[in-house]
C-alpha cells in the first residue's frame, strides 16, 4: 500500500514544539495538511492511518504540522491561504479564526449529529450567529493544580490549604511550583478571582467588535467569604501574581519546563492542563495527585480570594481556503468522532466532549478529568472570543509582573494601581501593550 502520510521532517521541523513554517508547508492541490499540538502528534498520526485506511478513496497525501490549540488564530493570520486545512483550535479564537476566513461552515448535516453525541455547551462554542464553524473534541480546556503528595503535611488535605501554604511546603521538600506567569492565558487568572471582568461583544454575520467592557480597575475585589475590599480586583490579583513571582519555590515555566523538572524529580506542583495528566502521573507514580486551584491569601489586606481558570472547548476547523474541502470535512469530523475522542483519552488523556466517553468509567474516574470538572464546578470564568489586543496587553502585564521580581524594590500599591489602569486601556485597544 502507497504511504500516505508524509512525516514532520520532511517539512522543515527540526524539533517536537517547533512550529512548522506556514508558506513552506502549506496546503495545495496535491496534499492536505493537518495541524494539532505536539503533545498529539503520535496519536494524531495513528487516526490520520485510520482515516486512510477507512476512506481508501482517499488518495491525496496527509502532512501533520505542530501548533498548537492556542496558537492556530497566530499562525493562520500569517498567511491563511497557506495554512492547514484542518486544524485544532481553542474556542475563543472562533470569531478571529472566522474573520480572517479560516473557517468554513459545518454542514447540517454534521451539526445534527454533533449535537445528538456532544456536549451541548462544546458544540454551542463553535456558532456564530445561525450557524457552526467547529467540530469539538475537548471539553476541558482549563488549568488546575497537578501536585506531589509529599509535599502535603501529615493529616492535612491539600484542599485546606492556602496557595500561600503550598508555596512554603514545596520549599520545605525542596520542590518546585511550576506556573506560566507571563502567558496571557493564565495571566489573568487572579484578577479574574478577585472578581474582575472582562466582556467583548461582536457584530455582523463577519464578526466586528463591537465594545469591550473591563472592570479591573473599577471593581472593588471580592473575598472567598464575600466581603468587599478596599482595593480593586486588579491591584489584588495583580499583587497575588508578583507575591507568586517572588516566592523562591516558584519556576516560571510552560510544558517543556514541566517536563524537565518531573524527569528530575523537581515538581512539587504544576499549574497546567489535562494533556499533561499522563506525563505527570507516569513520573510521580503514587505520589501523583491532582484538585482545584488553591484559595490564595492576599498580603494586602489579608483577605482570601478564590483563584479561576479560564473554561473553554476545542475544536477542529476547517480552512475556508482548503482545496480539499470536502476530504476536509470528512477528516474533521473523524478526529472528533466518538472512536476518536475515546482513542485521545487513551493516549494523552483528553477531556472528551462526547458524551458516551464523558460516561465511561475509565474518564470519570480518571484524576485529572475528575480535578478539571470540578474546578469547571467552582472558580472559573468562560472562556469566549477575545480579540488579539486582550493577549498581548496580558502577556505585557505579566512580563511587567515578572520585571518587578527582579527589581531591588518592590511595587507599591500605587505602582500596582497604575499598571492596572494601563492594562484596562490596553484590554480595550486604545492604547499600545507595554513590553
Amino acid at each position: 500500500m502507497k504511504k500516505r502520510i508524509i512525516s514532520l521532517l520532511a517539512c522543515g521541523a527540526i524539533a517536537a514544539g517547533t512550529v512548522m513554517g506556514l508558506s513552506a508547508c502549506g496546503g495545495g492541490e496535491d496534499k492536505m495538511i493537518v495541524w494539532g499540538p505536539a503533545t498529539q502528534q503520535a496519536v494524531l498520526q495513528q487516526m490520520v492511518d485510520e482515516f486512510l485506511a477507512q476512506n481508501p478513496d482517499i488518495t491525496i497525501p496527509i502532512e501533520l504540522g505542530i501548533v498548537g490549540e492556542g496558537d492556530a488564530y497566530s499562525k493562520l493570520s500569517q498567511d491563511v491561504e497557506a495554512g492547514a486545512d484542518v486544524y485544532a483550535y481553542a474556542n475563543d479564537q472562533l470569531v478571529q479564526l472566522r474573520s480572517i476566513g479560516a473557517l468554513a461552515r459545518v454542514p447540517d448535516a454534521a451539526v445534527t449529529s454533533m449535537k445528538q453525541t456532544d456536549d451541548a455547551g462544546a458544540v454551542e462554542s463553535g456558532k456564530i450567529g445561525e450557524y457552526y464553524y467547529g467540530y469539538p473534541y475537548a471539553a476541558d480546556n482549563g488549568f488546575f493544580m497537578y501536585y506531589n503528595t509529599d509535599i502535603v503535611p501529615a493529616d492535612t488535605k491539600i484542599e485546606d490549604m492556602t496557595l500561600n501554604e503550598i508555596l512554603d511546603a514545596c520549599a520545605e521538600k525542596s520542590l518546585y511550583f511550576i506556573y506560566q506567569m507571563k502567558t496571557g492565558w493564565y495571566a489573568g487568572s487572579f484578577i479574574y478571582g478577585a472578581g474582575g471582568s472582562y466582556e467583548v461583544t461582536w457584530d455582523g454575520a463577519e464578526p466586528a467588535e463591537n465594545g469591550i467592557v473591563c472592570d479591573f480597575d473599577t471593581k472593588k475585589a471580592v473575598a472567598a467569604d464575600g466581603t468587599v475590599s478596599e482595593y480593586s480586583a486588579g491591584v489584588i490579583g495583580a499583587q497575588m501574581h508578583y507575591d507568586l513571582g517572588k516566592h523562591d519555590a516558584l519556576v516560571d515555566g510552560d510544558d517543556t519546563v514541566i517536563t524537565n523538572y518531573l524527569q528530575n524529580k523537581k515538581m512539587g506542583v504544576a499549574i497546567t492542563g489535562t494533556w499533561n495528566g499522563k506525563l505527570i502521573s507516569e513520573n510521580l507514580g503514587d505520589k501523583y495527585a491532582a484538585t482545584i486551584l488553591p484559595d490564595y491569601e492576599s498580603s494586602l489586606d489579608h483577605k482570601t480570594y478564590h483563584w479561576y481558570t479560564f473554561a473553554g472547548y476545542k475544536l477542529y476547523g476547517v480552512n475556508s481556503y482548503s482545496k480539499h474541502p470536502e476530504e476536509a470535512h470528512k477528516l474533521a469530523q473523524f478526529l472528533s468522532s466518538q472512536a476518536m475522542q475515546e482513542k485521545r483519552f487513551d493516549a494523552v488523556e483528553i477531556g472528551p466532549s462526547n458524551k458516551t466517553v464523558a460516561a465511561m468509567d475509565k474518564v470519570k474516574n480518571n484524576v485529572a478529568i475528575n480535578a478539571i470538572s470540578k474546578q469547571f464546578e467552582h472558580n472559573y470564568v468562560i472562556q469566549k472570543s477575545m480579540p488579539s489586543t486582550y493577549w498581548s496587553a496580558m502577556e505585557a502585564y505579566g512580563t511587567n509582573v515578572i520585571e518587578w521580581t527582579k527589581a531591588t524594590t518592590a511595587p507599591s500599591t500605587q505602582d500596582i494601581t497604575a499598571r492596572i489602569a494601563t492594562l484596562v486601556q490596553e484590554l480595550k485597544g486604545q492604547t499600545t501593550p507595554q513590553s
